[in-house]
């Protein structure tokens, strides 16, 4: 890290605020190099009946049997979205994957408070019914789908893979999960 990047940092401050999340995506988007020219990517693939149950697909051509990696946003579970124009978030995910060889996805789900718990497993299930149904399609392998939640998107795959009665298959229907600053106990985390 250099000296400029770790002062920047350090004048946003440790406290969650719109101030800092402002910041902090400044500072990755004016890092990102763009998506790749080799990374195809099919917009707005409709798992399901709702607007926002949709899905961006990245690859790259003559992918066959790919590990998926499928990424849910994060936003408080009010906002968000799998694809921001004019930013580089939430492409660069997929974009990231198709980059090292996978089939890359990016979702997006029904918001809070229109909807409400379990909205979030069940979009998850259903975007992995989809997937399970039609990855081979695009070169993925839907028995290697590794799920990875950011924020609201990290307690979304939580709740899926907590509550067997979302899972699409035995043991979730995934390969793996990664989980990056989820809240998991709502009831014992500070207002914010």
């Amino acid at each position: 890290m250099t000296p400029d990047l770790r002062s920047r940092l350090a004048r946003l401050g440790r406290a969650l605020s719109p101030e800092l999340l402002e910041g902090t995506n400044r500072l990755f988007a004016e890092r990102n190099g763009g998506i790749d020219p080799a990374t195809r990517i099919t917009r707005d693939i409709a798992y399901g009946g709702h607007a926002r149950q949709r899905l961006d697909l990245f690859a790259r051509d003559g992918l066959c049997g790919a590990p998926v990696l499928v990424f849910v946003h994060g936003g408080g579970f009010v906002a968000g979205d799998k694809h921001a124009e004019g930013s580089p978030f939430y492409s660069n995910g997929g974009d990231f994957a198709a980059r090292r060889g996978w089939l890359g996805v990016t979702v997006s789900y029904r918001l809070a408070p229109s909807s409400r718990w379990p909205s979030g497993p069940q979009d998850i299930a259903l975007a992995l019914g989809w997937l399970r149904a039609h990855a081979a399609a695009h070169g993925g392998d839907p028995a290697r789908i590794v799920l990875m939640g950011q924020s609201a998107g990290a307690a979304h795959v939580a709740g899926y893979l907590a509550h067997r009665a979302h899972h699409v298959a035995p043991g979730g229907g995934v390969a793996g999960a990664v989980l990056m600053s989820g809240v998991y106990d709502p009831a014992s985390c500070p207002p914010n």
